[in-house]
């Protein structure tokens, strides 16, 4: 094997070593996340694109939903909760077999069978071990608006634009979670109502949540394979594995205001019920992930 190559060979083991699992992942490997000249940083633009997107896509649901004259509907609000997750994962896993040759032994036959048959005999004992690094980073956003706000401080005819690639990055189809919702309610479904009060004259239902999910996955492999006389390594398994998983988790509740007019050193807040509710997903979301990291 040329210098060359065992040069490329030295790299490709590096990079796919990287660390991956010793150290705190950067939640984007192929940029850097320093500030710029102006401030920002790459990755603090990217994820307010996001909340831009998202919000976006609520006050699309919302105006929408208005043709179904749901009064209450604009003194309710909207929770969100957007998690990162980013997981690092190596893997080393070498083998190696020694191999004991013995004599061959000779099986006659006449020739017009074909002739004598010589099978080789040997003795092989394999040694192997396995060793894993597993590192997870989990960054989360909660917000919360008034709907109300929503339709006044966002245009949802940009929500198009804001919609440019795939998974998080493409229509979340929020706007059909919130008016399919908001029709069920319109329609008076699951309700009982006193005489003279309709039910799109009031809130029926607590809440309405939705949970989407994205889980991206990239990884690579390094085996090198010796084949000697008495001697091989590597040649059933990979001798070392590296893979990375990026899960975004969203988790979107409309539910009345804890306070209709909350003072201005105060956020806007859900009512208790409402909060219960979507906390328990998230908390359900993250234990999904922890356990789905453990089972690597």
């Amino acid at each position: 094997m040329g210098k060359a190559n065992v040069a490329f060979l030295g790299v490709l083991f590096l990079a796919l070593l990287g660390g991956c699992g010793l150290y705190t992942p950067d939640k984007d490997p192929f940029s850097s996340d320093k500030p710029t000249e102006f401030g920002t940083t790459s990755q603090g633009n990217y994820e307010t694109s996001i909340v831009n997107h998202v919000t976006c896509e609520i006050a699309q649901g919302l105006a929408e939903a208005k043709r179904l004259n749901l009064p209450w509907l604009d003194e309710w609000g909207t929770t969100v909760t957007q998690t990162i997750n980013v997981e690092d994962q190596t893997g080393v896993a070498p083998g190696i077999t020694a191999v004991t040759p013995f004599k061959n032994v000779i099986f006659p036959f006449p020739a017009s069978s074909g002739g004598n048959v010589t099978s080789p005999q040997s003795f092989s004992m394999s040694i192997g071990g396995t060793a894993s690094a597993n590192a997870l980073r989990t960054e989360t956003i909660q917000y919360t608006f008034r709907n109300t706000d929503i339709l006044r401080y966002t245009n949802p005819d940009t929500c198009m634009s804001q919609q440019p690639g795939v998974m998080i990055d493409g229509d979340l189809k929020i706007r059909e979670f919130i008016y399919d919702k908001a029709t069920i309610a319109a329609l008076g479904n699951a309700s009982l109502v006193g005489e003279g009060n309709q039910p799109w004259q009031r809130p029926v239902f607590n809440t309405f949540t939705e949970e989407i999910t994205f889980v991206a996955a990239y990884g690579g492999t390094f085996t090198p394979t010796w084949k000697l006389a008495r001697l091989t390594a590597n040649t059933s398994s990979n001798l070392l594995i590296s893979q990375r998983t990026n899960t975004n988790d969203l988790i979107i509740t409309l539910g009345p205001l804890a306070s209709k007019n909350p003072k201005q050193d105060r956020p806007v807040e859900l009512v208790a019920a409402a909060m219960n509710q979507h906390n328990a997903r998230v908390s359900a979301a993250a234990i999904a992930v922890s356990i789905q990291g453990q089972s690597h």
